[in-house]
C-alpha cells in the first residue's frame, strides 16, 4: 500500500517498490503533466532531498491544477524531516522548512552522485565509511574513496555497498584488480 503525504504542495510516496514525489504542472495548451522523482532522506542534517525530475505527460487523474492542488492539501503534511530541498537540472531550490516552506539556505546544495575515485590505500586500520558511516573499507593497496571538497580535499574511504550504488563501475574495476593481483599468472606486482 502506498501512503501518501503532502510536502508543500509536493506529493511525497512512500510504497515498498520505492519512495517518491510527484509534482503537476499546467501546459500552455493546458493539458496537465506530472513531474515524477525520488526522495532521499538524510538523517544526519534532517532533511529530504526530491531528486531531479522525469517529465510524464498525458496525467488522466485531474482534470485542473486547482484539483490537484485540493487533493494535495487534504493529505497528511510530511513530518519524517525538518527540511527539504528539490534537485532539479539548474541545481538546488536551497534548504526549506518542512512546517512553513521558508527558505533557510538559499545557497544550500546537496550532491546526490558522490565524488568517487580508485586511489592507493595507505589506511591500515578499519575505518567508517564516508558515505554511509558504518562499513568499513579495508582493502590494500587501492581502494574506493570520497573526494570531499567540503573537508578541505580530503580523500576518505568508502565501503563496496556504497560504491555500488553510485559508482558500480569503480567497483568493478577495483574487483577486477584484485582478481588479477590474485592470479599470479597475470602480472607481477611489486612492494
Amino acid at each position: 500500500m502506498k501512503k501518501q503525504y503532502n510536502l508543500n504542495g509536493n506529493l511525497i510516496f512512500e510504497s515498498s517498490a520505492g519512495n517518491g514525489w510527484v509534482e503537476w504542472v499546467a501546459a500552455d495548451d493546458g493539458s496537465l503533466h506530472s513531474l515524477i522523482g525520488d526522495i532521499k532522506i538524510d538523517k544526519k542534517i534532517d532533511v529530504t532531498i526530491l531528486g531531479a525530475f522525469k517529465n510524464r505527460s498525458g496525467e488522466s487523474r485531474y482534470k485542473s491544477l486547482a484539483e490537484v492542488r485540493k487533493y494535495v492539501a487534504s493529505l497528511p503534511k510530511w513530518t519524517k524531516t525538518k527540511y527539504f530541498s528539490k534537485i532539479t537540472e539548474l541545481g538546488s531550490s536551497g534548504l526549506i522548512d518542512c512546517k512553513t516552506g521558508d527558505v533557510i539556505d538559499a545557497g544550500f546544495e546537496y550532491d546526490l552522485h558522490p565524488n568517487l575515485m580508485i586511489k592507493v590505500n595507505n589506511i591500515k586500520q578499519k575505518g567508517p565509511c564516508a558515505i554511509c558511516g558504518t562499513r568499513s573499507q579495508t582493502k590494500i593497496p587501492l581502494g574506493l574513496f570520497l573526494f570531499d571538497y567540503a573537508s578541505s580535499a580530503v580523500f576518505r574511504p568508502v565501503c563496496n555497498g556504497c560504491g555500488e550504488q553510485y559508482a558500480p563501475m569503480l567497483v568493478q574495476m577495483l574487483a577486477d584488480f584484485y582478481r588479477k593481483e590474485n592470479d599470479t599468472s597475470q602480472f607481477a606486482i611489486q612492494d
